[in-house]
């Protein structure tokens, strides 16, 4: 169980990152304020773990999770710079956006670490989001993150 719940926390914080802004900035239809984000999250895992793992610890692995998330004007604003710095090959990590785009609402991001290779597909549709990670890291099968999120307020102060 410990060996999955480190990449399975990478994977809900590569979405959450998502969620609070981090793509925000490239001037796609969100609304800042608070949301609720339904995360499903299929972590693939090597035959071997799962079978050391009880059936109710299984299934409640595969069940959706859901927080909220604050997306204020700051966290496009910041984006923004986090984007265009991601561009660039930072010395001390092997870790690189290989390809991005924003097209309308749409964003589509792609990252290289080391063997491991993320792509994100994002729409965003003003009061919405939704949202596909898929980590592949060259083992068995890729993990996936589907997100749903709705603005449900104001972010509280």
């Amino acid at each position: 169980m410990q060996s999955s719940r480190p990449a399975r926390r990478r994977l809900l914080a590569a979405g959450a990152a998502l969620a609070s802004g981090l793509v925000c900035a490239q001037a796609v239809n969100i609304r800042p304020g608070k949301y609720e984000v339904v995360a499903q999250v299929n972590l693939a895992l090597p035959p071997e773990a799962a079978a050391h793992l009880p059936p109710e610890i299984l299934a409640k692995l595969q069940q959706p999770q859901v927080s909220e998330q604050c997306i204020t004007d700051a966290d496009a604003a910041a984006a923004s710079r986090h984007l265009a710095q991601a561009r660039q090959q930072q010395p001390d990590s092997d870790c690189r956006v290989t390809a991005q785009s924003v097209t309308g609402s749409e964003i589509k991001i792609t990252t290289q670490c080391g063997a491991s290779t993320t792509n994100i597909d994002m729409v965003f549709a003003g009061d919405s989001f939704r949202g596909t990670i898929v980590t592949d890291a060259g083992n068995s099968q890729p993990s996936t993150i589907k997100l749903q999120a709705h603005r449900i307020g104001d972010c509280g102060k």
